[in-house]
């Protein structure tokens, strides 16, 4: 699987993602190991074997994950109750996703919704994960979420611009961010590329919500139960 860092498409995750993007799979993740499965990584960079993945698995602890200072939240930034999403643009279920998780955020405002960026289906794929990013220092990350989530899966880099401006992202200051951020926001990607590869998502989208990883879509029948036992 090609590091996030580079344009090329994910093969492994990918194609996985199209095939058993529709089955959901959980795994217990109590905190300690988790706290040492990120030191091995930190360590060793056995999960990430791009250069740019293993460097920026240095810099990821439990908190960076959980509370995660850097990533976009939707929903109550101080809910009681965190979902992490594992998301791609051009993923067919997780835009089945999207729309059940806006109506479980407008039910429940306790629960603070953790975007983790995570653009396996290609260079378009990255290219809207960048530009969601960016739009983030506008104040414009869950307008540009959900403009770009309304666009085709075939969506190339002119719709992508097309969709920031209509959801009133300032397109100047955008490539500005762009260029002037590039390296954050490249190593957030990476970053969150290490993280799945630690919580071992098969593709998107990827759930953690308490301390159990969810793979495939959902039900909001499922989310409420699961939102339910992680308080």
């Amino acid at each position: 699987m090609k590091s996030v860092d580079g344009l090329g498409e994910s093969g492994r995750s990918g194609s996985t993602a199209r095939q058993q993007g529709h089955i959901m799979t959980s795994r217990r993740l109590p905190l300690p190991l988790l706290a040492a499965l990120l030191l091995f990584v930190s360590l060793a960079g056995f999960l990430a074997p791009s250069g740019s993945a293993r460097a920026a698995s240095a810099d990821i602890d439990v908190n960076d994950i959980i509370t995660d200072p850097s990533s976009p939240v939707l929903g109550n930034p101080k809910g009681k109750v965190t979902i992490i999403e594992f998301t791609d643009y051009r993923c067919p279920y997780c835009r089945v996703m999207q729309s059940r998780l806006a109506t479980l955020l407008r039910e429940n405002k306790e629960i603070r919704l953790v975007m983790k960026e995570w653009p396996i289906f290609g260079e378009a794929s990255v290219y809207a994960a960048r530009v969601a990013l960016a739009a983030n220092w506008q104040g414009k990350y869950g307008e540009v979420h959900n403009a770009l989530f309304a666009l085709p899966r075939t969506m190339d880099k002119d719709a992508v611009r097309e969709a920031a401006g209509k959801a009133g992202v300032d397109l100047a200051r955008l490539d500005k961010d762009l260029a002037a951020r590039g390296p954050e926001i490249a190593a957030m990607l990476a970053r969150n590329d290490v993280a799945a590869r630690l919580f071992q998502l098969q593709g998107t989208p990827g759930f953690v919500i308490g301390h159990d990883v969810y793979f495939g879509a959902l039900s909001l029948e499922q989310l409420r139960r699961y939102v339910k036992a992680a308080k």
